[in-house]
């Protein structure tokens, strides 16, 4: 990329901190909900967040980095018809496998512009 220019990967990597502390912040009041929407305004960030019900010790975390079909600024395209079988559309739906519905926490970030 040119001098000065972040990627997407950079930026990820730079709100993880951010959106770790809005996921703490948040899990209490979103165990066991569908999918809920994150924004790191100061990255420009958005990802998807899911928090299995009951969650009473600490869960292990699944950062879900999706393809190039998902890419764009629709956070909400993340669980498009095309994105089927992948952990977000499934825990959307209800159909994720059980042990990741109940061991997993769940995050699927969005970029525009690929994963470098």
């Amino acid at each position: 990329p040119p001098r000065g220019a972040c990627s997407s990967l950079q930026r990820m990597r730079r709100a993880i901190p951010t959106i770790a502390a809005l996921v703490l912040a948040s899990a209490a009041k979103m165990q066991g909900a569908p999918l809920r929407q994150l924004h790191d305004p100061d990255t420009g960030l958005s990802a998807l967040f899911y928090m299995p019900p009951a969650a009473a010790e600490p869960l292990p975390l699944l950062l879900y980095l999706h393809g190039a079909g998902e890419s764009g600024r629709e956070l909400r395209d993340l669980i498009s018809e095309g994105a089927t079988g992948t952990p977000p559309v499934e825990l959307e739906h209800g159909t994720a496998l059980p042990f990741l519905a109940k061991h997993f926490i769940v995050v699927a970030p969005q970029t525009d512009h690929g994963w470098r």
